[in-house]
């Protein structure tokens, strides 16, 4: 979609100025050791919507609805499954579908007021097509999207489709948040060789996108907004990472102005940041957290913005609370931490023995983590790991999901080599858990275990609910893949969703194959297994082992249908195909399940 940002003379407001502790922070960042790579991966990206500005914005927008501010939009900020609510929140088309066709009545929406008023398209025109803004601005919808508050197309303000003033977007995006119920500050700064890098730094390292103005041709006048989520500084020269609205794949440009012949040339940054959130950073020596001299603007509370830079090494003593906590330093956490994000880019996140650290979110981009013996991560939405990370732990530390993803991305298993150590337990959520499986598909032989990511152990349900469900989303081996396990136990309330992915495990004995119907943990579906559901059927508190095989308690015919359509499955031996259901023990299942319910229907 070509460019659709305008620039103006008129002045630039200056309506929301940074608190004087941000302004003080991104004066200090030159100072700060910092990665020289860093991208803010969680940034969702959204295609161009009726102007480059607000779709930047937008971008903004959805990564803080999956933060903390989640009426920013309406339902989650997933372009995919959500698309339409996400460009509701960018430019709401009423009770149109936001095409020249369709725009919208009058008075219902963005699109059929302002952008494509009575079907005209007036992108590329001299002068724009009248619209309601001129006509009839009493008739004109509320406001209601990010582009309305931008006033993004009107021709009363001499714009085209998708033309947007530099000038509106601070604006625009603060009191987008205010009609959702967010203060939210945005603050424009212009390019300026001096503190123009130290600004998008500062707000990268804080864990903020922000929008950007550029000239993406080249020709010395700005033209397009795009979403600002990183940076690197390692190849002789800056550069910064964007999602500029054309496509979903990250755009590496250089950092430098706008100027005649540069394509990509930066005019100006606008930041946002939600209110009730402040930061404070690690001073190089570190110290413990509750240490006020530890932090250059005081001890982080649950609110916080916490930054860790290299080599900063900062211990959780005592319980600690933050929303955010971006760590290139060591973090070491020698108690309890409660947290909504961790974001480690290089640094070292260590938990000691029987330490706890309840997170909503933890990421590991780059750098190490370790568990000690006893200690607890509690993750309730995300936990990911990126190729290159190392995962180190001792023996008795757990993981526990409840609800959220395990996103496992390494290609390297002596990396992720403590996993080995580590039980991972899924329950306490009635939504599925999603455990990407990570490992190549060596079939049920002790190799499978020793060339791959391993874990310790896989505990399902037991402790309220669990559902998990496997997935292969990264391509880590090159071919089919599986999850390998060292111990299995399968609680009340566990599920399991294999989706054609094989989980194998050893429980002390040779491994196996888990098959969805095997009651008894022994690699195979057989009689032993549908008499364990016809002892147990009818009851209403069972687990796995007494044939729930869907979580809910009940044993009942759903569950018969479980077995009886995984009969005859065993374990292959090493290097032989995996067993299927025969026909005549098909057969001769159907006939003694028809026996279970008569029984049944007499007791």
């Amino acid at each position: 979609m070509p460019p659709r940002t305008r620039l103006t003379d008129e002045p630039v407001p200056r309506a929301f100025a940074l608190r004087p502790l941000a302004a003080a922070l991104l004066l200090a960042a030159p100072a700060i050791a910092r990665a020289d790579v860093l991208v803010l991966r969680e940034v969702p990206a959204y295609t161009w919507w009726h102007g480059c500005s607000p779709t930047s914005a937008g971008m903004v927008v959805g990564y803080w609805d999956a933060r903390g501010w989640g009426e920013l939009i309406s339902g989650d900020n997933d372009w995919q499954t959500n698309r339409a609510a996400v460009r509701e929140a960018i430019a709401s088309v009423g009770d149109g579908d936001g095409t020249t066709g369709n725009p919208g009545t009058p008075g219902t929406g963005h699109v059929g007021d302002y952008a494509l008023y009575d079907g005209v398209d007036d992108y590329g025109h001299a002068e724009p097509h009248e619209d309601l803004s001129d006509i009839d601005p009493d008739a004109a919808h509320p406001d209601d999207c990010l582009a309305d508050f931008m006033r993004t197309s009107r021709s009363a303000y001499g714009l085209t489709h998708g033309a947007t003033y530099v000038s509106r977007i601070d604006n625009g995006l603060a009191d987008y948040a205010a009609l959702r119920g967010y203060d939210l500050t945005a603050d424009y700064r212009g390019y300026h060789a001096s503190t123009a890098w130290g600004h998008l730094t500062g707000e990268i390292r804080a864990a903020r996108p922000a929008v950007m103005q550029v000239d993406s041709d080249g020709n010395g006048r700005v033209d397009h907004s795009v979403c600002a989520v990183g940076y690197r500084d390692d190849r002789g020269y800056q550069e910064y990472a964007c999602l500029d609205t054309w496509g979903t794949s990250l755009r590496w440009e250089r950092f430098r102005p706008v100027a005649d012949g540069d394509g990509w040339g930066v005019h100006s940054l606008v930041k946002a940041r939600p209110a009730g959130t402040w930061d404070t950073g690690a001073v190089a020596a570190g110290g413990p957290w509750h240490d006020a001299g530890t932090w250059s603007d005081g001890v982080p509370d649950a609110d916080a913005f916490a930054f860790l830079p290299a080599p900063a090494a900062v211990t959780v003593d005592a319980l600690a609370e933050a929303r955010l906590i971006h760590n290139l330093g060591t973090l070491e956490i020698a108690a309890d931490l409660d947290v909504g994000d961790v974001r480690n880019d290089g640094g070292q996140l260590l938990l000691a023995p029987a330490a706890a650290c309840d997170a909503a979110r933890v990421e590991l981009h780059a750098g190490g983590l370790h568990l000690g013996a006893g200690a607890s991560l509690v993750v309730t939405d995300r936990l990911a790991l990126a190729d290159g990370c190392v995962v180190t732990a001792d023996a008795g530390a757990e993981v526990r999901l409840v609800g959220g993803s395990f996103r496992n991305a390494s290609t390297s298993p002596p990396d992720l080599a403590g996993l080995e150590q580590v039980d991972l337990i899924v329950a306490g959520a009635e939504a599925a858990c999603r455990v990407e499986v990570a490992g190549a598909d060596l079939g049920p032989d002790p190799d499978g275990w020793n060339a791959n990511v391993a874990l310790g152990g896989l505990t399902v349900g037991g402790d309220g609910p669990g559902l998990l469900a496997l997935v292969d989303e990264t391509d880590n081996a090159g071919g089919p893949e599986a999850l390998y396990v060292g111990q299995l136990a399968l609680g009340r309330g566990a599920a399991v969703r294999l989706d054609g992915l094989p989980l194998y495990y050893l429980n002390g004995g040779p491994p196996r194959e888990l098959f969805r119907g095997d009651a008894g943990l022994d690699g195979a579906v057989d009689v032993l297994d549908l008499a364990a559901v016809a002892n147990h059927f009818g009851a209403t508190d069972a687990d796995w082992r007494q044939g729930d095989f869907n979580g809910d308690g009940a044993v009942d015919s759903a569950d018969l249908a479980t077995v009886a359509n995984n009969f005859g499955r065993r374990t292959a031996q090493a290097g032989g195909p995996p067993g299927v259901p025969a026909p005549t023990s098909a057969g001769l299942l159907l006939a003694a399940s028809a026996a279970v319910l008569r029984r049944r229907r007499r007791t």
